[in-house]
């Protein structure tokens, strides 16, 4: 399906800072999924500097979406100002013929594998605008799209492999250590966690400050575990609309012994980490506070990074 120039307004249009790969040289890489839910557009892209920017003016991380190779054939990426829209391409025609049309044409942004087992699918909204394709490797997905009324256009391009941990926050992104905050009360209002040098698995610790009911600052550290598990989907309290959301989460911490504090018996459950819509990571608790309906009991707390 080709797609000529179409005019639209999109008042959340967002500006792209062009981090494409330059060259059929380029390294193995994960490649970044997010939705932005004001075009209905789906954006991909192995740059984490392009994602994270992105995530600050309020796309949404839909987590690595598929490993591209080192080596193979080009994918093109074009975009068209007018629809606020990106397409992506193997194929020099299309990519010609859209460039004649009035697309932008913004370079090679990944390789393709040659033909494996890990195709990526695309798929053809004809009601669409913006985000009239979509591309996934799941066929699962693909397969609820087509119930929706999408066009299978069959194989768009092949990955490398699977990720294992999609969800996963980057090492780098948790070294050192990080203060996370919380307005509220009956909670820790601070939670900080330290690791040196983490990997999928690392030891370190959190330490959890709170007031107690005499209006004393108090603080308990705990050893901990982060580690990667598999996927895992959790019910959160959003801090910035505090409304109910789902998300994926693959980086757990898991408490240990204390090593300073007395114990608190609401300070149990593993925390996660994950990427926000504000371009940071957030800490994931338990409800420390309770005070919910007993339809809401598995609803986690989201601290923000100070």
């Amino acid at each position: 399906m080709r797609k000529g120039l179409i005019a639209l307004s999109l008042g959340t249009a967002v500006g792209f800072w062009g981090f494409v790969v330059n060259s059929e040289d380029a390294s193995a890489a994960e490649m970044y999924r997010l939705y932005n839910a004001n075009s209905s557009e789906h954006f991909y892209t192995e740059n984490k500097g392009e994602s994270d920017n992105l995530r600050k003016v309020g796309w949404h991380y839909e987590g690595i979406g598929w490993i591209a190779p080192n080596s193979g054939s080009p994918v093109y990426r074009l975009y068209n100002a007018n629809a606020g829209d990106h397409h992506y391409t193997m194929d020099t025609g299309e990519r010609d013929h859209l460039i004649s049309v009035g697309w932008q044409y913004e370079n090679i942004s990944w390789l393709s594998a040659e033909q494996n087992d890990l195709p990526l699918y695309r798929l053809y909204n004809p009601n669409a605008v913006a985000g009239a394709h979509h591309y996934t490797l799941d066929t699962g997905e693909r397969d609820n799209l087509k119930r929706a009324g999408w066009k299978d256009e069959n194989v768009a391009w092949y990955a490398e492999s699977r990720p294992t941990y999609p969800f996963a926050v980057a090492n780098n992104e948790i070294s050192g250590t990080k203060n996370f905050y919380i307005s509220g009360v009956n909670v820790p209002n601070n939670i900080s966690t330290t690791f040196t040098n983490p990997s999928s698995s690392a030891n370190g610790q959190v330490t959890f400050k709170y007031t107690d009911y005499n209006g004393q600052q108090n603080s308990i550290v705990y050893n901990a575990t982060l580690q990667q598990v598999a996927t895992k989907d959790v019910r959160i309290f959003s801090a910035k609309d505090h409304s109910i959301k789902t998300n994926s989460v693959n980086t757990t911490i898991k408490l240990g012994t204390i090593v300073s504090g007395e114990e608190q018996q609401d300070l149990v459950g593993d925390l996660y980490l994950q990427y926000n819509d504000s371009g940071s990571i957030s800490l994931i608790t338990p409800n420390y506070a309770g005070n919910v309906m007993p339809e809401d009991t598995d609803v986690m707390l989201e601290y923000l990074i100070q």
